[in-house]
């Protein structure tokens, strides 16, 4: 009798509907059956019997859901390396070099806005944007009153003194967060990504150059993507 048949084969079913007849199956002798009983029936389980050809499939599978993770962790990696790029590189545009740029920065800005599903960026990101350091214990017991006075000062002087690089960083904020930052589905393949391909091409319109690393994670040319034939 057994209470738990998860790890065993179904076989049939004893109720008052069916009036099957209860035989010893053949190979009682040799293989262990086990039995659930439910209100109105038993039901009939054995051991799973487990061909070699069965085990190296499983090996095979398993070992290939191990290499997949690898994968994906290492693409994961590779695609914050290039997240940070990204982000390094909007913080050391100039308000001059952005403003050279207006038009582009504009329009990117209403592209991002209208393919967001949502607009997620709080006053911690536009604190960030501003310069202003919330994690600091200065402003540990502010209320958010407090707060926000002191975030409204500095949106205040800072949009008067750098509006266009205020208005890059308020740009690029809003597309990073509205869709996936990287070129990677489940399985660890190369996968399209319309969303990013824009920010790289307003990036390289900056003037921004590409690592040859986020080159092959775009194209779908790097080493650790898993295709047809590895």
């Amino acid at each position: 009798k057994t209470d738990d048949c998860s790890e065993y084969s179904y076989v049939t079913e004893f109720s008052i509907w069916r009036k099957n007849e209860v035989v010893t199956p053949d190979d009682a002798d040799t293989v262990k059956y086990y039995y659930k009983r439910n209100n109105n029936y038993i039901s009939l389980y054995k051991e799973k019997v487990v061909t070699e050809a069965e085990e190296e499939k499983k090996r095979i599978e398993a070992e290939k859901a191990a290499e997949r993770d690898r994968r994906k962790a290492e693409l994961k990696a590779a695609s914050e390396r290039a997240y940070e790029l990204r982000a390094e590189a909007i913080d050391s545009i100039s308000n001059s070099h952005a403003l050279k740029h207006l038009p582009g920065i504009m329009a990117f800005l209403m592209k991002a806005t209208c393919d967001s599903h949502y607009i997620r960026i709080d006053n911690a990101d536009i604190a960030e944007m501003v310069g202003f350091d919330t994690d600091s214990e200065e402003y540990e017991n502010w209320t958010d009153e407090e707060f926000n006075e002191h975030l409204f000062g500095l949106i205040e002087t800072k949009t008067k003194d750098k509006a266009a690089q205020c208005l890059l960083k308020y740009a690029y904020a809003l597309c990073e967060d509205s869709g996936n930052k990287s070129y990677y589905d489940w399985y660890a393949m190369h996968s399209t990504n319309k969303k990013l391909d824009r920010i790289y091409d307003f990036l390289c319109s900056l003037g921004y150059e590409m690592s040859d690393e986020e080159k092959a994670l775009r194209d779908g040319t790097h080493e650790l993507f898993i295709t047809e034939e590895s």
